[in-house]
């Protein structure tokens, strides 16, 4: 497998050990770096003024140096053409009778480009608006802070580079580039965090970053150099390498081109027009895999585990708080069946009467035990009420239900898709009916994911007056849940590991003669993997093939490959099927930066055809 062929660039990041004005033995490790890492990254790229060392003071003025870096640089091009590499270098240049500090962009033997550093600094002069190009070895080369080296034969990459400390008004004027090159030299400092600093500025812009920083091997006169380099994506730091060391240190990059747009912002106000130069990337040819990590819950992503369940959990009761405080209603009907999603929309609902001030007692749990429905969870939603003091009611259904099927001349003995939708739509009339009895909303229990699926009966559980887990994917669900459950009393939080752990199900068939129940992961599939294929069609769009790729990186440990093949042809046949119900769901607050409503998020045909 070779990672390319899945829009991945592989990077190699060097903080080469330097020698400081020895301009020959730092030309002669970069070429070295080249030989040694050319046939395994796409791209290698060198800190600011690496050819020199940063530290060469009265030193960038001298003549001599001057003609080292020239040759320098050539015999750099003529490695790169050797060994049909792109490289990022970073130097002074001298031209007319001015110093610069600028990044070198070269590729397969040419010099693409020369990038200045846009602020001026004792040694090196800031670029001249009215040069736009200069000469090299008789060549003209673009010259400036504006240029974009767009990739033609890898779709979706165009490539910036700036020059020193990491800045939002540096990167605020790259929007034609997706990719940000940031090449570095600076000495360490306690109080910053660069990596921080880096994942804010790749999640304000959603770009991938590679920031460069020198290290410990310049100068230890007044300070030393380093921190690290960082490779940041859309606000998420892939990897990180400590260039606190003597040595030259190393850092692979694994950009996913698919993460990052592509598109420019056409609305944005154009502080400079951009010149793109174009160049072709080497494949790698030999099986290369993908060494990144690939988290399996990707909505997560590590973040400190309390507070983001307590956030969505409070993004959750706002929303039908706001909804309750317009309608001027201080009562809610709820079916609760004992499941993970309506004991979750509970705990929202009760958090929302907290924000309100508003009695407890106006939060009326119904549960509706029908021809399927278990004891287990039965009498987890009474014991749930009781310990929470709020109402309760229990109204059979299946007298109701058995009524309806005699109405319609249906004979119960079939166990099919009238028997199940016909208990479903028969409790939602209840729950409706009696919000109008009391004058009372109906807060909905349907999640995200089983949103996504077409997992619920139209015009059954998948109607509410507002659904409060509308935003909410089922792997989100349960780990809310099971943090709530933490800050609990013992009785309380019994109850809720009881739920948690019992099998995610309908109950809208009886168990078999072996007592086992109908579960739904044992129909659709495992969750977790809906939760990962919907999260990366939705957020980035990606291919079937893409998202089966990522799929199988991710869960190695956990699902065979062929498990995962049959599961996303399960959710993508599911998916597409169920937008009808998504065309008319309730209102309810999105959580995460992706939506299944047909208001502000995926809007799509009800009749379209994907294989």
């Amino acid at each position: 497998m070779n990672i390319n062929s899945y829009n991945y660039l592989k990077a190699c990041l060097i903080s080469p050990k330097t020698k400081i004005g020895n301009v020959k033995d730092n030309a002669k490790a970069i070429i070295k770096e080249i030989e040694n890492h050319a046939k395994d990254a796409n791209i290698l790229v060198f800190p600011e003024l690496s050819l020199t060392s940063a530290s060469c003071y009265d030193l960038f003025l001298s003549h001599d140096i001057h003609h080292e870096i020239s040759d320098a640089i050539t015999e750099i091009i003529s490695a790169s053409a050797k060994h049909n590499a792109t490289v990022v270098v970073g130097s002074p240049f001298y031209y007319s009778g001015k110093v610069y500090n600028v990044g070198l962009f070269i590729s397969a033997g040419k010099l693409l480009g020369i990038v200045p550093k846009s602020e001026n600094s004792p040694y090196f002069s800031s670029p001249n608006n009215n040069i736009s190009s200069i000469f090299f070895n008789e060549m003209e080369i673009p010259f400036g802070t504006n240029l974009v080296f767009s990739c033609k034969n890898f779709p979706c990459c165009n490539i910036s580079i700036t020059i020193g400390k990491p800045a939002l008004h540096a990167f605020a004027e790259m929007d034609d580039a997706n990719i940000v090159i940031n090449i570095d030299a600076a000495s360490f400092v306690m109080s910053e965090n660069v990596a921080e600093k880096i994942r804010c500025l790749s999640e304000l812009t959603q770009k991938t970053i590679l920031y460069v920083n020198s290290n410990a091997s310049e100068t230890t006169t007044d300070s030393v150099f380093g921190s690290e380099m960082v490779f940041a994506e859309c606000g998420k730091i892939v990897e990180t390498a400590n260039t606190l060391q003597l040595a030259t240190q190393k850092l692979i990059a694994e950009m996913d081109l698919d993460l990052i747009s592509c598109m420019p912002n056409s609305d944005r106000i154009m502080k400079k027009k951009s010149l793109f130069l174009y160049f072709s990337l080497n494949p790698l040819n030999k099986i290369c895999n993908l060494h990144r990590n690939v988290d399996k819950n990707p909505y997560f992503c590590g973040k400190e585990n309390l507070q983001f369940c307590q956030r969505v959990l409070e993004v959750q009761a706002l929303g039908l708080a706001k909804r309750l405080e317009y309608l001027r209603l201080k009562r809610v009907v709820l079916g609760l069946s004992g499941g993970i999603d309506s004991t979750l929309a509970l705990f929202a609902t009760l958090r929302a009467f907290e924000i309100l001030n508003i009695d407890k007692a106006g939060i009326y749990v119904i549960t509706m035990p029908g021809l399927a429905s278990s004891v287990h969870t039965q009498a987890a939603a009474k014991e749930l009420a009781d310990l929470l003091n709020i109402t309760y009611l229990e109204i059979p259904i299946n007298s109701a239900v058995k009524q309806h099927f005699s109405d319609i001349d249906y004979d119960i003995q079939k166990e099919n898709i009238v028997f199940e939708n016909a208990q479903a739509r028969q409790r939602t009339m209840i729950l409706f009916n009696y919000a109008n009895k009391i004058d009372a909303l109906v807060v909905g229990t349907g999640d995200m994911s089983e949103i996504a699926l077409g997992w619920s009966t139209f015009n059954g559980d998948h109607i509410s007056h507002y659904n409060v887990n509308a935003g909410v994917p089922k792997t989100i669900a349960r780990m809310v849940l099971q943090n709530i459950a933490e800050k609990q009393t013992q009785q309380i939080a019994e109850v809720l590991l009881k739920i948690i752990n019992f099998p995610i199900s309908p109950e809208l068939v009886p168990a078999d003669e072996d007592g086992n129940i109908q579960e739904t992961e044992k129909i659709v599939g495992p969750y977790i993997l809906h939760d990962f294929f919907m999260y990366y069609y939705l957020k980035h769009n990606l291919s079937k093939k893409k998202i089966v790729f990522l799929a199988k990186q991710a869960f190695s440990d956990e699902f065979t490959n062929e498990e995962i093949d049959k599961y996303i042809n399960i959710f993508w046949k599911r998916f597409f099927s169920s937008q009808y119900k998504r065309s008319c769901s309730p209102d309810g607050p999105s959580i995460f930066d992706i939506s299944l409503s047909p208001r502000i998020g995926l809007k799509l045909s009800s009749d379209v055809e994907l294989n």
